[in-house]
């Protein structure tokens, strides 16, 4: 079964959804050097570039809700690029 996460920033929604290709994205956002800390260990350490990095992984998710969405034949939307989310958060 396919089924997305409404996630609201300020009037808009998009719709998250976390599968393989997702994992696969967001593992290819590690760090290139062995022992340097996970993509969530540095989102967790709450720095500007951990805000940049999240939103990084909700526009990788918000593609494959797009997706999901449109093999289940929604009305397509736009998803917003990681550095639109960035400017509409506060650290």
């Amino acid at each position: 079964m396919m089924q997305t996460v409404e996630f609201s920033y300020g009037p808009k929604t998009i719709h998250l959804y976390h599968n393989s290709a997702a994992m696969f994205a967001i593992q290819d956002l590690e760090s290139p050097k062995d022992g340097d800390p996970s993509v969530y260990d540095r989102i967790l350490a709450n720095t500007s570039a951990g805000v940049s990095l999240l939103c990084q992984v909700a526009h990788i998710l918000a593609q494959q809700g797009e997706l999901c969405r449109r093999y289940l034949q929604y009305t397509p939307e736009r998803v917003p690029p990681a550095v639109e989310l960035e400017k509409k958060t506060k650290l």
